[in-house]
């Protein structure tokens, strides 16, 4: 699936694949490793928005610092909504991992307390909201849901132990 900016060629873009890329996300050089990273949307740049300070731009290598899966390593980590207690699935600013519902207008910056581990979604096993925070790999948190719906259905479970949630409540 190509992009028609890419194949109409009365587009700016037309056969300039980098361009049009550049065009439509930001990359940021991480400040600790010196490596480029992808940064998110430039349509979710705020326009009073100040670009952010060098020093904060981290890539997810680094912000990860050592948290790891012991199998797919440091690539597939998840990370908790830097404003409450849910999974992230957007990163923005190259500096903010948010879930669907802080990320949608109006855009949440003000963080949310922690229900508790009764009501959290991630148990209350994460720091207090405002903090970037890695949960855990994808990879193995797939591959152990897969393992418990074969458990559920009778056939033979694959024992997933890589996940790196923390396993007790961090203050």
């Amino acid at each position: 699936h190509s992009s028609e900016a890419l194949t109409d060629p009365t587009s700016p873009y037309f056969e300039k694949p980098l361009e049009f890329a550049r065009s439509q996300f930001n990359y940021y050089q991480c400040s600790e490793c010196d490596r480029p990273y992808y940064g998110g949307l430039r349509r979710c740049q705020d326009v009073e928005r100040e670009e952010p300070n060098k020093k904060d731009l981290i890539c997810g290598g680094c912000s990860a610092g050592s948290a790891s899966c012991a199998r797919h390593g440091p690539s597939h980590l998840e990370w908790k909504c830097k404003y409450c207690c849910n999974t992230a699935v957007w990163f923005c600013w190259g500096t903010t991992h948010f879930c669907e519902l802080c990320h949608s207008p109006p855009r949440k910056t003000v963080r949310e307390e922690c229900k508790g581990e009764e009501k959290c979604p991630l148990k209350g096993l994460h720091p207090p909201n405002g903090s970037e925070f890695a949960i855990g790999c994808s990879m193995c948190r797939s591959a152990a849901q897969e393992a418990a719906t074969q458990q559920e259905q009778g056939n033979v479970a694959v024992s997933y132990t890589h996940l790196t949630l923390p396993t007790k409540r961090i203050v």
